[in-house]
């Protein structure tokens, strides 16, 4: 041992690694690590596992929470949106450990582990928010506050505002991540997932989104700052015009902090008239409708299809006939009294009895008019009738069958059966995207509108039976030609009816003629380049060009009208795929109107994506089915790798 050594531990030499030595740490080191590497795989294997089997549990309990609440068992739902929370909360917690991380950077695997945290995530954050939502609901569902006929509480509004509000920003946002997930690089597994959430997610999210504006909006319609006062009317599809049937009847709607509460209805005759034509809304419409009187007459005022611009002027004649200051309108037509009359059974109208939902629209458009000489006798008993349905709306508000309430008002809404206007601008575009607003909308696609009012003054709308038969034929730069052919059969009878429904009443006709102002409006990008002899130009409304013809149709004769248009921009490329969306509005009428939609496949390509009921027939993919309010349908077609051809 040398002077200066440092103490030497027994048994071993201090000497220079040899490279065997060297060898021997790397196979120890590699064996040491391949070890932890399979702890770590099988626990990572085993996380994976428990996560995704999770995430199934996660899934099938929010889509059965879903239909627990479509069916209003909020109980059952809370309870199943828990465990689906639970799951996912579980799912995600696995997947976020630290033995996880560094997969993600794995090829294949990566993206996957990724999506499944992003998807766990979701479901955790709209399980929660939605959960938040149904215990508030379910406090005011137990609540015992009191309640009068007719009122909605502002403060059960005001409770649900918020949760409703943040499960909607929740909806947005998670739909926004699981969109970005690119499906092409995810298992089968994660696909599934992902499509299921956005099955689920993406049609509820904007009737989310609008449930929450409307329960924003209606303490204010309600009458929460100070009271509102509305015009009701009652339509009679029997004697149509352009954005609904005759206003017969009328009311006036009273709100005040949530409380509504309604005057007997009266006849349009005992309305107050101004002396002269009040202002137009709009250039078009005083150059379309003044000459018939749609300024200064209550009968002729809804002859235009574009409801907000209706309701202008009657504010304005009502207003200016002396009647006191209203803040919007509100029609409802006889197939919103039939839909009531459903909900409750049947309605009880004073002098006629309890009057059967199945006789309702007959009732209504048809048989009062035989059933009572006397004109004053039958508009007092129309008039009840309208508010004994209005009467079964309060009642059928406060009913504990949520679902079907909800069922029953988006059907009369969808169908055009209820429109209304307000004057208060931050409530009327929720109207209109609830679809109640019953504007002539602004579209530049492949669009089409037809609309019918009765020059007549009978009741022969309610034999009328009606088609449209929409043919589109795809060309270059985004350019559709269509050709347009309505057909409407007058199945009315010359005799066995008093001469309030069959006439006549306008001179060189014959009882059971029918008299007619046909409309026919495209949209804004196209051109009418056919249009039948009995047509002429009318015009623009909305920045719809339009085409009238005034008709006569004798009983058990069929009009048949044909135009051609041309759209400069009917079809559109969305993701390499040949889009076309179709946007008709459709007049809504006593027995509906069938709509047939008939689409040449464009030459080398194939139909990829239609609208439920679709078929494809031959070069034609087609679709038809009964139609009422505005239909909006779309098309996609990608090229096809049997067919060279192009477009």
């Amino acid at each position: 041992m040398s002077d200066g050594a440092g103490p030497v531990t027994p048994g071993y030499e201090d000497r220079p690694s040899s490279g065997r030595s060297l060898l021997v740490r790397v196979i120890v080191g590699a064996v040491v690590a391949g070890g932890l590497l399979g702890v770590w795989g099988i626990a990572a294997g085993a996380t994976a596992f428990s996560a995704a089997r999770e995430l199934v549990v996660a899934r099938d309990e929010l889509s059965a929470s879903e239909r627990s609440l479509r069916d209003a068992e909020l109980t059952i739902a809370r309870e199943q949106l828990t465990a689906a929370v639970d799951a996912s909360s579980s799912a995600s917690s696995r997947l976020n450990r630290i033995h996880m991380v560094p997969l993600r950077v794995v090829p294949v695997l990566g993206p996957n582990l990724r999506a499944a945290t992003t998807l766990s995530d979701t479901a955790r954050d709209v399980g929660s928010a939605a959960a938040e939502l149904l215990d508030v609901a379910a406090v005011i569902v137990s609540d015992d506050r009191s309640q009068e006929p007719g009122e909605i509480s502002l403060e059960y509004l005001e409770e649900l505002g918020p949760p409703l509000r943040e499960l909607v920003t929740t909806l947005q946002h998670s739909t926004a991540e699981v969109v970005e997930l690119d499906p092409q690089r995810l298992i089968g597994r994660i696909t599934d997932a992902r499509g299921r959430f956005l099955e689920v997610v993406e049609p509820n999210l904007e009737q989310a989104a609008l449930a929450a504006d409307l329960i924003e909006a209606l303490p204010s319609f309600l009458g929460e700052d100070e009271p509102r006062t509305y015009l009701v009317g009652a339509a009679a599809l029997s004697e149509i015009r352009g954005s609904g049937g005759l206003l017969g009847s009328w009311t006036v709607m009273r709100a005040s902090e949530g409380k509504m509460s309604f005057e007997a209805f009266v006849d349009v005759d005992e309305l107050p008239v101004p002396t002269g034509d009040v202002a137009s809304p709009s250039d078009d419409f005083e150059r379309r409708y003044a000459r018939y009187g749609g300024l200064r007459t209550w009968r002729n005022v809804n002859i235009s299809p574009d409801f907000p611009a209706v309701a202008e002027v009657v504010m304005r004649l009502y207003e200016e006939g002396g009647g006191d200051p209203v803040d919007g309108v509100i029609v409802a037509d006889a197939v919103v009294f039939e839909r009531l009359s459903e909900r409750s059974g049947g309605l009880q109208v004073p002098g006629v009895g309890r009057l059967a939902p199945q006789d309702t629209l007959q009732f209504v458009g048809l048989d009062a008019y035989a059933a009572f000489d006397d004109d004053d006798q039958r508009k007092r008993v129309l008039g009840a009738t309208a508010t004994a349905a209005f009467a079964e709306l309060f009642q059928i508000l406060e009913d504990d069958d949520v679902p079907a309430t909800v069922e029953m008002l988006a059907s009369i809404a969808d169908g055009g059966h209820l429109l209304m206007h307000v004057r208060d601008g931050s409530i009327q575009p929720v109207f209109e995207r609830a679809g109640v607003a019953g504007e002539l909308p602004h579209v530049d696609g492949e669009s089409v509108g037809i609309f019918v009012s009765n020059f007549a003054e009978n009741k022969l709308d309610y034999f009328s039976e009606r088609s449209i038969d929409h043919h589109i034929r795809l060309a270059d730069g985004g350019v559709t030609h269509a050709t347009i052919g309505t057909r409407i059969v007058n199945d009315a009878p010359q005799e066995g009816y008093p001469r309030a429904v069959l006439g006549p009443w306008v001179e060189g006709t014959a009882a059971g003629e029918n008299v007619s102002l046909v409309t026919v409006a495209c949209s804004r990008s196209c051109t009418f380049t056919t249009v039948p002899d009995a047509a002429g130009d009318g015009g623009a409304e909305q920045g719809r060009p339009m085409q009238d013809a005034i008709v006569r149709t004798r009983a058990g004769e069929t009009l048949q009208l044909t135009y051609e248009t041309t759209s400069r921009s009917g079809w559109r490329i969305v993701d390499g795929q040949l889009v076309v969306e179709v946007d008709d509005l459709i007049q809504p009428t006593i027995h509906g109107t069938t709509l047939r939609v008939r689409i040449d496949v464009p030459p080398g390509y194939e139909v990829v994506a239609a609208p439920p009921g679709a078929q494809v027939e031959g070069d034609h993919v087609v679709w038809e089915d009964g139609a009422s309010g505005r239909t909006r349908l779309s098309f996609a077609f990608s090229r096809s790798p049997e067919r060279s051809a192009a477009p």
